[in-house]
């Protein structure tokens, strides 16, 4: 009796240490930095470190520089922001690391240095048996929602990135910001040409001699249910769904970021565009839909207009991307404590990389690293934009459950005013491990 206790036993640890997450969602602040993640609590909470992520056990800094530019120096880092202007990764290269944990060159996506083709992680998540989803707030070719699904030696060949991850992938849900009906210039510069977009609303199965891929296994090509009104993801949320969404809202491009109004007003200034469903009630869609399937889901949420942002110095608008990005974290906890639970699911919240390069109010000339300056909850805190593009800062990293102490130990260094960080390499190759 006491050895079957004890065999009992081994087996129940041996499967406890093996056990692989049944959810994983990764949520990317696109060129969210540890500045902006300040100035969102300075706003937002009224001091630092209130986001509920920011009390995960997993806390952590990430580099995130790329094949084009080399590596972090976290010395020479904080001498002065050249540094930090000159070796920047794009979010091709960036999502590439994150997902394959393969460096590449920028404008690469999914392709190493060498050009070869490497395999997108969302083919690793269908072949494990469990559904997939990306939610985005700008147009769904760009590439970090992209890189999850397809591969290309250029990022920008949108309209060939747009058709593979309708065609060729097996995703169950992909969610977005920028309908061509919507836009006045250059409407199929994204999601196009204009005869594949149309044909995309009416539900088909093949277009131009391509067909979409049979998700569940019965022979049947599935053809994708399309919606674009708020009212039609908010019916989303809750009941039956559709086997397979494409979602692309009604925004003109990057949900809130892009609609009329002074763009460098402050925060909640400028009236909401109503009719766009933010990334909370997008990921509350995507959800509802993934959680279907018995073995679980892969969801990537980008908050991807907190990037443009930063190219555009949009203070305010900076504040309100960033509380959404906010939002959808504080919904995705409550979801996992209702509806799953922390042992079967993972949660990552980090960015791709910096931009802007944000700190408080300085001298530009001599490139201070001054602390953004609080000015009291619900008003804007005092920070300067030092840069219109990326940087190579290290940006913030954290984790919950299954399986989130494994980044603990891929430590690559201690920096002296971010702490100890990993690579983004070091969670694309783990990705694949609890895929694998």
């Amino acid at each position: 009796m006491k050895k079957n206790i004890f065999v009992l036993f081994i087996i129940l640890i041996t499967v406890s240490v093996f056990a692989k997450p049944k959810n994983i969602i990764l949520v990317i602040g696109d060129g969210m930095g540890f500045n902006h993640l300040k100035i969102a609590n300075y706003y937002e909470k009224g001091r630092w470190g209130k986001q509920i992520y920011q009390k995960f056990p997993v806390k952590l800094a990430m580099s995130t520089w790329s094949n084009t530019n080399g590596s972090y120096d976290k010395d020479i880092a904080w001498e002065s922001y050249e540094y930090l202007q000159s070796g920047f990764t794009d979010s091709a290269a960036a999502i590439t690391a994150m997902t394959t944990g393969v460096k590449t060159d920028n404008t690469k996506l999914n392709y190493n240095p060498n050009g070869e083709k490497l395999t997108p992680i969302g083919d690793h998540v269908v072949n494990s048996g469990k559904a997939l989803g990306v939610v985005t707030t700008v147009p769904f070719p760009h590439a970090t929602p992209a890189g999850i699904l397809t591969s290309m030696e250029y990022r920008k060949d949108y309209h060939q990135i747009g058709q593979n991850m309708i065609f060729d992938s097996k995703a169950t849900v992909i969610m977005s910001g920028g309908s061509p009906d919507y836009r006045k210039k250059k409407q199929t510069k994204y999601i196009g040409p204009t005869e594949f977009w149309n044909w995309l609303k009416e539900e088909e199965t093949t277009y131009n001699e391509r067909q979409v891929q049979d998700i569940d296994g019965d022979g049947q090509p599935d053809p994708w249910s399309f919606v674009t009104l708020k009212d039609d993801f908010l019916a989303l949320q809750k009941g039956d769904t559709p086997k397979r969404v494409i979602g692309v809202n009604v925004s003109v491009k990057n949900g809130q970021q892009t609609r009329k109004g002074d763009r460098k007003a402050n925060p909640y200034v400028v009236p909401f565009q109503e009719d766009v469903p933010s990334l909370q009630e997008m990921t509350a869609a995507a959800i509802n839909i993934l959680d279907e399937d018995e073995d679980g889901f892969f969801l990537m949420i980008e908050g991807g207009a907190i990037d443009y942002t930063g190219h555009y110095q949009e203070p305010g608008r900076l504040v309100e991307e960033m509380d959404d990005f906010n939002n959808t974290i504080e919904y995705i906890n409550d979801w996992v404590k209702k509806n799953s639970n922390w042992k079967e699911t993972l949660v990552i919240v980090t960015a791709d990389h910096e931009c802007g390069c944000v700190w408080g109010p300085s001298n530009a000339k001599k490139q201070e690293f001054n602390k953004v300056k609080y000015n009291g909850k619900g008003k804007l805190p005092g920070f300067v934009f030092n840069s219109s593009d990326h940087t190579n800062s290290l940006v913030p990293f954290y984790a919950k459950g299954s399986d989130a102490k494994r980044f603990k130990k891929l430590i690559k260094g201690k920096d002296k005013h971010r702490g100890k960080y990993i690579d983004n390499t070091d969670l694309g190759r783990t990705l694949r491990e609890l895929l694998n």
